[in-house]
């Protein structure tokens, strides 16, 4: 049985080295270039080179992520970091942009390919689709449960990877928004500002505040399944996943130690000492910890609410404290220099490193359970109760130890095949297990010996000084003459020989062509990228509604698009077979394209309920589907739909990934609302093949499995099924400038956090209109018809006006309505900002 990979994180080169020297099989890193962590150390082109010869000296592979979205002036830049990335021999490149993913496989078929996680990939259909692409291994979404990774074993045989360890976002990754829009730091770009660690306030429909148990309403734990290894490699996963790389080396050296470790003693069959590794895990760095999604949703017991960093162990409690002066009754080893965080009251965390140590008033290095310490704190401690170590000097130093004095490289089996024959050169055949050989033939004629014949056990003497070569002797294959002598010194020679003519095959890079063949690839590759056909295109509206009477507006109002969404929110009512036969007839009565959709997240156990759903649609006569993410992709082509449009949600950014989705037959595409304008402007596809901007509406931030008005007041938990509080009442999140941010539930209890503000590009028209953009959308799923009819005919008035007078007219009382239904402003979003 090969043994399950254990993927560790490195942010720089001396976290590398922690996580070769504590036993990773594999590290994955980031350059200075199109990394999603780019707040992290990352790695300069010298240092990564340095790393992946130390890497793989060592065994140990190095997976380098490429995977951020681009933008069309960057796509240059890609190309000569992929080949840089080739030259280095790296063992594969983890990628999120579906048109990156493209342009490698079809100019640097050498580079193998990992789908990342911010594909958001959770279910068959999805890895599906990337193995049919040639995708090597797929990242799978973190809220994909154990249960669900079995049913996608069972389908494919594609490498599956999971994070078993670390921080966990708390919507879906690679669907995420909020930090884009509300910070102008997009995670799709690697800048994630990390909005779900800030405070925010549950509030009701009226403003009023929910009670909750902390403020860090969106702050999950950190993800620990440590235990829990069995079930994981018995699932069928390929490799277990470290989250760190923005962590310090101590953290990583940690927490590789203690899952190698615990996935040695899986094979070996011994039972590992978890007690002292979640005591170290949790020193090391913690938020309390989850196994997430593996066994389901969590609810509650997912969240850390009270505090968004590390929250150290629990170390005693306070039992005197005036000024800055600290007395503490230890439950734990204490040591001088580690930190502490001292809590409980009602006053800010006091947190800092003990710098004076004492038990009754003497000076220690270090204090033990039950002894009353003193020491002086950062600040004034006013009413902490307890006290928590959060940094361990003794772990950080038995971290440091491990990767201090690098480890021996790792030597290669040689096998040998020797003839000694009288009166013939000695041959020497050399090969190891890669398929590198060596031969070579002594000038020295082999003679009878005079007085001591040479033995097997002689020559294999001199066959194994292979000192400094990186080699070990494997196995040894000797024909000898009886009686004959082959001198020490033939012998040496002849080995000398041979290796050298092995170790030259060690240095030829694997097959990658000349730079300037690579890029006349590139050049054709691009070439199939038609050029801009320029000038106006008279824009259509179309509508993205959630019910029937959504539908029956937006064609009231004349709309010439309307896309039904098959995934009911809260509070309103699934459409059904009958309903997708009524609206195609009365769409088609009018001339209006009608078009089918889900949420982007089908889960297995919802599959066959979403297959049916847009069968009825095709039965219905649709005229095509709108799919969100790869697995709907898959669905739709098996089902063979001749109109498959690419939603927003499959992060449309630039001309590769057009392309890509264009060779996969796809018929429309929404662009990213992470776009400028001005980036739009320089899209190749305008005029080529019909693309959709959203102009107008509210559209979600992020989508989560977890929902805050279930865990706060549902009672949902572990343990427990949630009280459905979203049946009852309207929620929102309030972060510390006042704004709300609407929650939406659909029913599959998944939570949308939608924009506090409108996006409106209403008065903005005449900046949009000459782009010679195809559709124009309104997003609606969870509007009343009456805000859909009047949205919808401000905007179709304002495309009449300009058809008829070629300038955008505002109307004074459209847009007053407008803004009317918009109770918090609206926005541009990042059509003129960027981000």
């Amino acid at each position: 049985m090969k043994k399950i990979e254990l993927l560790a994180p490195a942010g720089n080169l001396l976290a590398l080295k922690a996580a070769v020297e504590n036993g990773a099989d594999a590290v994955y890193i980031g350059g200075e270039l199109f990394s999603a962590r780019q707040n992290a150390g990352n790695f300069t082109a010298g240092e990564m080179a340095q790393g992946v010869e130390y890497a793989h000296k060592r065994g140990c592979k190095v997976y380098v992520a490429v995977n951020t979205l681009l933008h069309n002036e960057e796509i240059g830049d890609l190309i000569a970091y992929a080949y840089e990335l080739a030259e280095l021999k790296v063992d594969a490149v983890i990628v999120q942009d579906l048109g990156v993913m493209r342009l490698l496989q079809e100019t640097l078929p050498q580079l193998e390919i990992h789908a990342s996680t911010q594909m958001a990939v959770h279910n068959a259909g999805g890895v599906k689709f990337l193995a049919e692409q040639g995708i090597k291994r797929v990242v799978l979404a973190r809220e994909t449960s154990l249960e669900e990774i079995k049913k996608i074993r069972q389908q494919t045989e594609v490498e599956l990877e999971v994070f078993v360890h670390g921080a966990l976002c708390v919507g879906y990754s690679g669907q995420c928004l909020l930090s884009s829009m509300i910070g102008g730091r997009s995670g799709n770009r690697g800048l994630c500002a990390q909005p779900c660690r800030m405070a925010y306030q549950l509030v009701n429909r009226h403003g009023e505040n929910i009670v909750a148990d902390g403020k860090y309403l969106l702050s999950t734990r950190d993800l620990n399944m440590i235990e829990h290894i069995p079930e994981l490699i018995k699932a069928g996963v390929n490799s277990l996943k470290i989250e760190g790389r923005m962590k310090r080396p101590e953290y990583v050296a940690t927490v590789v130690k203690h899952y190698r470790q615990a996935i040695d003693c899986y094979y070996a069959h011994i039972q590992p000492n978890l007690a002292k590794a979640n005591q170290e895990l949790l020193q090391i760095f913690n938020r309390k910890f989850t196994t997430g999604y593996f066994f389901g949703n969590q609810g509650a017991d997912l969240m850390q609410h009270k505090k968004p960093d590390n929250g150290g162990v629990f170390v005693g409690k306070i039992v005197k404290a005036k000024g800055k002066r600290v007395s503490v009754l230890l439950e734990k080893n204490i040591n001088q220099g580690d930190g502490y965080a001292l809590s409980g009251g009602k006053s800010k965390e006091v947190a800092g490193k003990i710098m004076d140590l004492q038990v009754k008033g003497k000076a220690v290095e270090q204090a033990v359970k039950g002894q009353t310490i003193e020491f002086t704190a950062a600040e004034e401690v006013k009413d902490a109760t307890v006290m928590y170590c959060t940094s361990d000097v003794v772990l950080l130093k038995q971290a440091q130890d491990s990767y201090k004095t690098p480890s021996q490289p790792l030597k290669k089996q040689v096998h040998f095949k020797i003839e000694l024959h009288q009166g013939k050169p000695i041959s020497l055949l050399a090969w190891d297990n890669e398929g590198k050989q060596g031969y070579g033939e002594s000038t020295y004629l082999v003679e009878l010996a005079r007085t001591q014949p040479s033995t097997e056990e002689s020559i294999r003497k001199q066959l194994e000084r292979l000192g400094n070569t990186g080699y070990v002797l494997g196995d040894l294959i000797i024909e000898l003459d009886e009686g004959i002598i082959a001198p020490a010194s033939e012998l040496n020679q002849i080995r000398r020989e041979v290796m050298e003519k092995l170790e030259q095959q060690e240095n030829i890079p694997e097959e990658l062509p000349a730079y300037e063949d690579y890029i006349e690839d590139v050049g054709d590759f691009l070439d199939r990228i038609p050029p801009a056909v320029f000038g106006y295109t008279e824009p259509q509206i179309s509508v993205h509604v959630g019910t029937r009477e959504g539908a029956e507006a937006a064609l009231a109002a004349k709309a010439q698009c309307v896309i039904v969404n098959a995934t009911a929110l809260r509070g309103q009512k699934a459409l059904d077979e009958e309903d997708y036969q009524f609206l195609a007839t009365k769409a088609h009565q009018q001339g209006v394209e009608i078009y089918w959709t889900c949420a982007p997240v089908v889960k297995e156990g919802q599959w066959k309920r979403m297959q049916t759903l847009m069968q009825a649609a095709k039965d219905s006569d649709f005229d095509g589907v709108v799919v969100g993410n790869l697995g709907l992709l898959q669905m739709a082509q098996e089902m063979g739909w001749e109109n498959i449009a690419a939603d927003y949600q499959m992060n449309i950014l630039n001309d590769l990934t057009v392309q890509a989705l264009s060779g996969w037959e796809l018929s429309k595409i929404t662009l990213s609302p992470e776009l400028s304008l001005k980036e739009i402007e320089d899209c190749s596809y305008r005029g080529n093949l019909p693309l959709e901007l959203i102009v107008h509406g509210n559209f979600p931030l992020m989508l989560s499995e977890q929902c805050v008005a279930g865990s706060v007041c549902g009672d949902r938990a572990a343990e427990t099924s949630c009280q459905a509080p979203c049946l009852r009442e309207q929620f929102a999140l309030k972060d510390r400038m006042g704004m709300q941010f609407p929650l939406k539930m659909d029913e599959y209890c998944r939570m949308y956090i939608y924009n506090c503000k409108t996006l409106s590009l209403y008065k903005r028209l005449d900046a949009v209109l000459p782009l010679g953009i195809d559709y124009l959308r309104i997003e609606a799923r969870g509007q009343a018809p009456e805000w859909i009819s009047e949205v919808v005919n401000s905007y179709r008035q304002a495309l009449e006006q300009y058809q008829k007078h070629g300038k955008v007219i505002v109307d004074l009382q459209a847009l007053q309505l407008l803004e009317n239904r918009a109770p918090q402003g609206s926005t541009y979003g990042h059509y003129f900002r960027g981000v």
